[in-house]
């Protein structure tokens, strides 16, 4: 009995843990969560055997140099109080994302996910609905829903992985099926009411790619004919949407053709970036954008309402500003890696946490080209990102035993 409450009580810790990271608080309050977050993530890795901790955590080296780079800005960095905090907070999750792959198998951290955007769904539609002071806002002139969160477009995040991840737990299992349902029926509803159309897209990108599970299933011969069809199909899609480009982007998304204000902001950004001297270290982690450099790329710049001044809407641009050349070798690199890892896993396991792995990539990615930065920040899917990189290692490494193991068993 002592086990299970013990057991319950951490999966509770995780679950608020994860939750607090992204939704917006009472200042007292956001504060309290702080203090109290380091000594939580660090009396659950302590509870873990240390030599498996530190076995898990080191599986990625290149994401290791990546951290540990973006740490040592702190030697150069244009504001070095706003970088100090932000790699506090950064280190927190960084561990939390490990404790998830130490302690929670790939299929168990998609469960755990389920929790934690579900309740962050339900308490979004109570607190937009009965606490619209809190829950609503007016953007650009326009009523829309934020929920538990700071803005629209970090509700839309929220709810376009959950909505993603529901379909695909309604595609695993018929057990409780109709409050899956629900929930994904609220999700998509403070999806619409969030305005954000890239949301949108996005889901329906993920929808599009749904096939693929079903692709990595099939035996090889049959895979690579549907394969190779499907790559035409796609080439042929790709084609019709740049011969329409004009007609997606303004009639149907509501954008212009600089997408609101983000082409002109990204060059900007990147000229400043290349011409104020520090093109390949960068002006520091979280260094850039406080501090008083940052107003350059405002110049000769109309900017719309709603691009911000404390990022570029493009979370690879900000990595060049924050670490330079250097650091966003380092990013893609690892990033690469990680996402060739959840291809060749899905098509070796066909299990669905690794389909679900692969999705989670692919809209980390998505949302770094086009809304926020996803990657070396803290907020949910860094946490996930981290657990999700070390998770495919380990499970690539369990496979090869197995492999190798079942070899010398043959001979």
């Amino acid at each position: 009995m002592k086990t299970n409450t013990i057991k319950w009580l951490e999966t509770f810790s995780v679950i608020l843990l994860i939750l607090t990271s992204d939704c917006r608080l009472h200042p007292v309050l956001e504060q309290l969560v702080k203090i109290a977050s380091y000594p939580t993530v660090a009396l659950l890795i302590i509870r873990q055997p240390l030599g498996r901790v530190a076995y898990v955590a080191t599986r990625d080296w290149s994401l290791i140099v990546l951290c540990l780079f973006a740490c040592s800005s702190i030697f150069w960095t244009e504001n070095t109080q706003e970088t100090a905090t932000q790699l506090k907070s950064l280190f927190r999750t960084t561990l939390l994302g490990t404790y998830l792959a130490v302690r929670y198998s790939p299929k168990e951290q998609m469960r755990l996910l389920i929790r934690v955007i579900g309740i962050a769904a339900i308490l979004s539609l109570v607190f937009a609905v009965a606490v619209p002071s809190y829950g609503t806002a007016i953007s650009n002139n326009v009523f829309v829903w934020q929920g538990i969160y700071a803005h629209k477009q970090y509700l839309a995040r929220a709810m376009t992985v959950g909505s993603m991840v529901f379909l695909l737990a309604l595609l695993v299992s018929r057990k409780y099926w109709w409050l899956k349902l629900a929930i994904l029926f609220i999700m998509l509803v403070l999806l619409w009411k969030s305005t954000s159309r890239t949301g949108i897209g996005f889901l329906l990108l993920c929808i599009y790619i749904m096939p693929l599970y079903k692709i990595a299933k099939q035996k090889f011969r049959i895979r690579e004919t549907i394969l190779a069809i499907a790559f035409m199909l796609n080439g042929t899609i790709a084609m019709l949407i740049l011969g329409n480009l004009e007609t997606i982007v303004v009639d149907i998304m509501g954008k212009d053709l600089e997408f609101n204000g983000r082409l002109p902001l990204w060059q900007r950004a990147i000229e400043v970036g290349v011409s104020y001297g520090q093109p390949w270290f960068g002006y520091g982690y979280a260094g850039f954008w406080s501090s008083p450099i940052s107003l350059e790329v405002a110049k000769g710049l109309w900017i719309r309402q709603e691009v911000n001044a404390n990022h570029s809407h493009n979370g690879f641009i900000d990595m060049f500003l924050q670490l330079g050349i250097v650091g966003l070798i380092l990013l893609l690199f690892n990033f690469l890696q990680v996402i060739f890892r959840a291809m060749y896993l899905l098509f070796i396991s066909k299990k669905i946490e690794c389909f679900w792995m692969f999705n989670m990539i692919f809209l980390m990615l998505c949302f770094n080209i086009f809304e926020l930065n996803t990657l070396l920040t803290s907020n949910f899917l860094w946490v996930y990102y981290i657990s999700i990189s070390l998770s495919l290692v380990l499970e690539l490494e369990q496979i090869k035993n197995k492999t190798l193991t079942h070899e010398t068993n043959f001979k």
